[in-house]
């Protein structure tokens, strides 16, 4: 299943994302103009095609085996908006 927005998760389980070519830091821009208080206990990640949500590892699977990506560049193992647009 495709990778299709950076998201962030927050601590009450909402999801926050923009679709591309956003990257994490609109989306916690987005939060804070909603008047949403951004903490470290956030959880960034990114959303599939059916709009579930996955942490970078599981998002790094699913881009490496969609073709989205054919390398990481920051981590062997995470994904960053980066590595696909």
């Amino acid at each position: 299943m495709k990778v299709v927005a950076a998201a962030i998760r927050d601590s009450d389980g909402n999801v926050h994302s923009l679709p591309p070519p956003a990257r994490h830091n609109d989306v916690i821009q987005k939060m804070r103009a909603e008047g949403i208080r951004v903490r470290v206990t956030h959880e960034q990640g990114f959303l599939l095609e059916d709009d579930t949500f996955v942490d970078r590892v599981e998002a790094a699977q699913h881009a490496m085996e969609e073709g989205q990506a054919t390398k990481l560049s920051y981590s062997k193992t995470k994904l960053y908006s980066e590595d696909l647009w």
